[in-house]
């Protein structure tokens, strides 16, 4: 869960700073890039909050990992259970208790936590998603209830001749309405025009027409639920409201666009006095979700009309401009990132938490905790694997039962070309039996070669390695590690065979 809360948080960042990118972009592209691209553009951040697709090194994937490698440079909790030794700093070693079921402990309080926020997020977010849904419903059946269709030939033949001057082969319904004070389009599968019951020339109807049929074709229905989708997903990061915004504004603008192409300028000033006309104070419909509209608010308007009136075809450098901008903002999106989840980087062979096994390696079961993931070592197959094949050196292995050793030579784990650099959380169990006898063994030990290292709370039994490397005059020795290379080996206690040793505290 606490990986969810992750991505989710990290996809909201990343999000946020593209918006912004973009924005603080907008200077250069404003009155110079077509609406059309200022429109579609936002699609990718829209895409990057919803989407935890990211390369392996990202702003916000670090970001995240630092924070991770804050949280736990503490140690994980432990619990009475089994003694072991610790450095007091004064040159004596002091038992104290650890836990053997570390699993159930350590967990608890994470769990907790980012559960709860898990539940509070998507509790508003399913309430949040509902309730647009209900808003969207209640005003469809609004609309519905005061509908009346049009039955006039000749405006029937004037949306028919549109229809096809767009190439729009779905049939569209068309209908007057007293309740809207300016033309809208409703419906998703089955489009409809609703117009407002008023006098309108045949010019102002095609032009209501190609817009309204504009809208379906670029899909902006389904454009602004995506947006909903977004907004409800991350509805405590204020930026996807401003985003909400401009997707608002900048679709009307790419529809006028769109419309105005074939315009010439007596033509233009034609559609922005239509605009004007159907801009009325009494518009009782004033949200942007349920369906597409002609106008907008006042605020809008101006900027409305002087894109039509100031619109220019672009021309081939700019369009070339245009298209390495959008790649730049793509690659943008992808390389800002999110959070890396931790599954995601782990052996092919790991999915949700539990290894496949395989005919070669022994399979390990993995923990989530405080952002780490720790392999859980329950046997000797999976101990002697450390290092080998899937399970890394630079990994986290937690012990989680105690594990008798066979009589086979013990190999160290890790070695001068690749030594250990991950933890060891022995967690109080214990390692009976480990055997090293051969004569011409250079390093002894559980572990051989560390390198900044942690092994701690591992607890060898009935260890046999004082003959080993007999042969070997520079032989190096330390029953947990052998050689540390700034590695921190603490609170670990050794047992050795032979009954006339004292015990070796590392």
């Amino acid at each position: 869960m606490n990986e969810f809360v992750k991505i989710l948080l990290s996809l909201s960042v990343s999000g946020a700073l593209l918006l912004l990118l973009i924005l603080g972009l907008k200077p250069l592209y404003k009155n110079r890039f077509s609406k059309r691209w200022q429109y579609y553009i936002w699609i990718v951040v829209a895409l990057r909050f919803l989407l935890p697709f990211t390369p392996d090194t990202t702003i916000v994937g670090s970001l995240f990992e630092k924070f991770d490698t804050a949280a736990i440079t503490y140690e994980i909790p432990t619990s009475p259970n089994v003694p072991i030794s610790v450095d007091t700093g004064n040159g004596k070693a002091e038992e104290i208790q650890t836990n053997r079921e570390i699993t159930t402990a350590a967990m608890r309080e994470p769990f907790n936590k980012y559960v709860y926020l898990f539940f509070i997020w998507s509790a508003l977010a399913l309430v949040l998603f509902v309730r647009k849904i209900t808003v969207y419903q209640g005003f469809i059946q609004y609309i519905k209830a005061g509908n009346t269709d049009v039955s006039d030939i000749k405006i029937l033949n004037l949306l028919s001749d549109c229809e096809e001057k767009l190439n729009i082969k779905t049939r569209v319904e068309l209908s007057y309405n007293s309740l809207i004070a300016s033309p809208i389009m409703i419906g998703f599968f089955r489009p409809r025009i609703v117009l407002p019951v008023r006098e309108l020339e045949d010019k102002e109807l095609s032009y209501v027409f190609v817009h309204e049929l504009t809208h379906y074709k670029q899909g902006d229905m389904f454009y602004k639920w995506l947006i909903q989708i977004v907004v409800c997903t991350h509805w405590f990061n204020p930026f996807v409201y401003l985003l909400e915004k401009e997707v608002n504004k900048s679709c009307e603008l790419s529809c006028d666009e769109k419309v105005i192409t074939v315009l010439d300028d007596k033509e233009k000033r034609e559609y922005g006095d239509s605009l004007i006309s159907f801009l009325k104070p009494n518009n009782l419909y004033k949200s942007s979700l349920a369906s597409v509209t002609l106008t907008e608010e006042a605020e809008q308007l101006k900027e409305r009309l002087g894109a039509i009136m100031s619109f220019k075809k672009k021309g081939k450098a700019l369009r070339i401009l245009t298209g390495v901008l959008t790649v730049g903002i793509i690659f943008a999106g992808v390389f800002v990132g999110n959070y890396h989840e931790a599954s995601a980087s782990m052996p092919a062979n790991i999915d949700n938490g539990l290894s496949i096994q395989s005919d070669d390696m022994p399979a390990m079961e993995t923990l989530e905790f405080r952002g780490t993931t720790y392999y859980l070592v329950f046997n000797e197959a999976q101990l002697r694997a450390i290092g080998t094949g899937e399970y890394g050196m630079n990994q986290n292995y937690m012990q989680q039962a105690d594990i008798q050793l066979s009589t086979d030579e013990w190999v160290p784990i890790g070695t001068w070309d690749n030594p250990f650099t991950g933890t060891f959380n022995g967690n109080g169990f214990e390692i009976a039996g480990l055997t090293m006898t051969g004569p011409d063994a250079e390093i002894i030990g559980l572990f051989g070669v560390a390198q900044n290292a942690h092994i701690y709370n591992v607890i060898l039994r009935d260890c046999d390695i004082m003959s080993a490397g007999r042969n070997i005059t520079g032989k190096s020795v330390g029953a947990i590690l052998a050689i540390g290379q700034g590695s921190h080996s603490y609170d670990n206690f050794v047992y050795p065979k032979e009954k006339d040793y004292d015990e070796i505290f590392d």
